[in-house]
């Protein structure tokens, strides 16, 4: 059963940039554009999106997450790969503060 995100929750959301996809197991994609230009995206429970988004930047490495595009086809070097982790946890940041204040 479907449970879409509140509005209020999707407006914050799409105020700071995330595009939100819904599906009909109750869970959303949030993606965004890093500033390095990465595609990134990660998914949430509807029901529980501030808690999810929370804890998802609680657990989010930026050097894991340089390491894993490291030496890819296309990707920049280490030091710029870091740099935008480091954004991409800024970025995760504000969602889970602004979703918390707004739940």
């Amino acid at each position: 059963m479907k449970t879409a995100l509140p509005e209020n929750l999707l407006a914050v959301c799409e105020d700071l940039g995330w595009t939100v996809r819904e599906y009909d197991d109750g869970t959303a994609e949030l993606s965004q554009y890093s500033p390095a230009g990465e595609d990134f995206s990660f998914s949430v429970r509807c029901e529980y999106i501030a808690e999810d988004v929370r804890d998802y930047y609680e657990d989010f490495d930026c050097e894991e997450h340089a390491a894993m595009w490291y030496g890819g086809p296309g990707a920049p070097n280490l030091h710029t790969l870091l740099e935008d982790a480091e954004d991409l946890e800024g970025m995760l940041e504000d969602l889970a503060v602004s979703l918390a204040q707004a739940n």
